[in-house]
């Protein structure tokens, strides 16, 4: 409750910064969006492949190339190339993930607005609109950020609607679910989240009404959702194989044998994928840097005081189901990653742990406001007036520098080493 009622130095208007963290973000969403990452590769030119199809006439709800693919990306591609005349290039595909990724901040906010107050949400697009995670999964022109982005606004108005028990937005809630289940596969994992977070709310509310709202919720929730997944649901009826063979290859022997036990694999994993944000997320280079952690030193270090914040005051909250919902997220948000039986080499991949990107970057505004919070207490008058302001700075400043470098010099340099020269060798053989 202290940090809802934190208020900043009077002279940091919230305007002011909510223009500046736009600003911010959409120079790190689309600064040298033509240039970085450089080159295509196999994926990009099967969803081209695809987009060509929808321009022709074309109306599949399920793409098979390439193991199969949910239909949203390239029908937006399409609209993109139709309206912008961009063209069967790159770019055309990278404008659209540049846009969810950019529009993802925009329910992050309200989802910190709606969990705690406008600077919290504040704070948290500000560092996922900065931060190399959610940038290089934006940038990259695949259906990465459709993950994050369905996450971001399901929750937005399935908190909402809960807190002010208004079954109109918990319908919403569904819809937009719906619309994400034909984003990216791991979205499929965001169901089971959603009746966890109903679940916590009936649990921490003994009135009868309220446990019968949230039935009856939760009900409305699933119409809505499975109505907007209808046609997609036709296709796993009629074609189960096609729809489900990418899954099926992680989970099971399918496409390669599980030598190890499975209880072991999961635990192996789920530590690696929990301990990303501070060691490594990884060696694949398409969407990250090699064996990095996922997070700069200032969000990481933000992270975990956030993480301890949240825990202290779950145990101080009589009614802290919110808050258990934002640490279980993470987790669960992370399962199409941690699942990964048969290539337990892919995990960790900020791609399919996209989703937690919303929660994760909550957790850090958490910590940096616990931060202020605790300063201002300890530090009255002009001496925690300077002290808040340096704080700011430093880490503004040094999270700014040091993602723009994670992302415009070194997660650009070792992708352009990786790929192959496709535009030059494209030239090539058009000549």
């Amino acid at each position: 409750e202290e940090i809802k009622h934190h208020q900043l130095s009077p002279g940091l208007t919230f305007i002011g910064v909510a223009f500046f963290v736009s600003a911010v973000s959409l120079f790190f969403r689309f600064y040298r969006l033509e240039t970085v990452p450089s080159e295509m590769f196999s994926d990009h030119a099967e969803k081209l492949y695809d987009v060509m199809d929808v321009l022709a006439g074309r109306t599949p709800i399920f793409f098979i190339r390439n193991t199969g693919r949910e239909p949203l990306q390239f029908y937006l591609t399409a609209a993109i190339i139709k309206i912008f005349n961009t063209g069967i290039s790159f770019i055309s595909l990278k404008l659209g993930t540049a846009a969810a990724g950019f529009i993802t901040l925009i329910f992050i906010y309200l989802l910190g607005k709606e969990l705690v107050n406008k600077w919290v949400g504040l704070g948290a697009a500000f560092f996922a609109g900065i931060a190399y995670w959610p940038n290089v999964i934006s940038r990259v022109g695949l259906r990465f950020p459709f993950y994050p982005l369905f996450v971001a606004l399901v929750l937005f108005y399935l908190f909402k609607g809960l807190k002010e028990e208004r079954l109109n937005l918990l319908i919403l809630s569904g819809i937009f679910m719906g619309i994400g289940l034909h984003g990216y596969s791991p979205i499929r994992v965001l169901p089971v989240l959603v009746t966890v977070v109903i679940i916590l709310f009936a649990l921490f509310h003994q009135n009868r009404e309220t446990r019968s709202f949230a039935f009856d919720g939760f009900i409305l929730v699933g119409i809505s959702s499975f109505i907007i997944f209808l046609p997609l649901f036709r296709y796993l009826l009629e074609n189960p194989q096609s729809f489900n063979y990418r899954m099926a290859t992680r989970l099971t022997s399918l496409e390669n044998p599980i030598t190890e036990p499975i209880l072991k694999i999961f635990l192996n994993n789920l530590w690696k994928s929990l301990t990303m944000f501070f060691y490594n997320n990884g060696t694949i280079w398409v969407n990250s840097i090699p064996n990095r952690p996922a997070l700069d030193i200032f969000s990481a270090v933000l992270f975990f005081v956030g993480l301890l914040y949240i825990g202290l005051n779950i145990f101080k909250e009589k009614n802290c189901w919110r808050e258990l919902s934002v640490l279980i997220s993470i987790p669960l948000l992370m399962l199409p990653s941690i699942l990964s039986f048969a290539f337990p080499a892919e995990n960790p991949s900020l791609n399919r742990s996209g989703g937690a990107v919303v929660p994760v970057f909550l957790v850090c505004s958490y910590g940096f406001f616990s931060i202020l919070k605790t300063i201002t207490k300890n530090y009255l008058g002009w001496m925690g007036r300077i002290a808040i302001f340096l704080l700011l700075i430093s880490i503004v400043i040094g999270a700014m520098i040091i993602n723009f470098d994670l992302v415009f010099n070194q997660y650009a340099d070792q992708y352009t080493r990786n790929a192959w020269n496709s535009s030059e060798i494209g030239a090539q053989i058009a000549n």
